[in-house]
């Protein structure tokens, strides 16, 4: 199993940075952060609001990459009708791969995520992936059997999940699960707590619309 881990508490601050990472030790069950979100747009009093974020591919992302990521992008953008959109090759934020993630302050994990924020607000992140893994990452989010391969589809869910300020859980079914597992394509889909935190942060927590009432899937 590789590192996916957190380091460090989310605390909210002018210019405060917060690191999050995939981890062996992983949380309660609860996928919840509370002190932390993208800010509120459109008619947020009267519940016509939705969160968005744009981001940008980092100059170190090679091409046969992206599709993988793209598709770890995709299970939280606009689904289960919550109104949470990403857009991409804009912003500050950005998503990159190094040699060693302790550009991040996340030495030993596979995949890691930081976070700005100002006041209660997230407002920028920096995403990134370890080049080389332990028998080598599978690239093509189609594929259901890859022995021995860490799932850069999922990986790349997880860490999203991160981005919308999500924490890792203890349960293996989630895909905020605070590892990952060779051959592993579970984080692919969003199960119960995923979807109950970012409802939580995104949906009940302010009142606006988006068919957040059901959460399904296995907790």
């Amino acid at each position: 199993m590789a590192m996916i881990r957190r380091s460090g508490p989310y605390v909210f601050l002018l210019a405060s940075l917060v690191a999050l990472a995939l981890v062996a030790t992983a949380r309660s069950a609860q996928a919840h952060a509370p002190d932390g979100k993208w800010d509120c747009l459109g008619d947020c009093a009267n519940h016509h609001a939705y969160a968005q974020e744009y981001w940008k591919w980092h100059s170190s992302m090679l091409s046969g990459w992206k599709t993988a990521i793209y598709s770890g992008e995709a299970v939280w953008n606009q689904t289960d009708g919550h109104e949470f959109r990403f857009f991409r090759n804009n912003g500050s934020s950005t998503a990159g791969r190094y040699d060693d993630l302790t550009v991040l302050g996340c030495a030993g994990a596979i995949g890691c995520t930081k976070l700005w924020g100002s006041g209660v607000h997230i407002t920028k992140f920096e995403m990134v992936f370890k080049k080389v893994v332990s028998g080598g990452w599978n690239f093509d989010p189609n594929a259901t059997s890859f022995p021995g391969k860490y799932d850069l589809f999922g990986v790349a869910a997880h860490e999203f999940g991160h981005v919308i300020n999500l924490d890792d859980v203890t349960l293996s079914t989630q895909t905020m699960y605070g590892g990952a597992f060779e051959g592993d394509t579970a984080p692919r889909t969003l199960n119960y707590y995923d979807k109950k935190g970012r409802c939580q942060i995104y949906g009940h927590a302010h009142g606006w619309w988006g068919g957040c009432g059901s959460w399904g899937g296995t907790s």
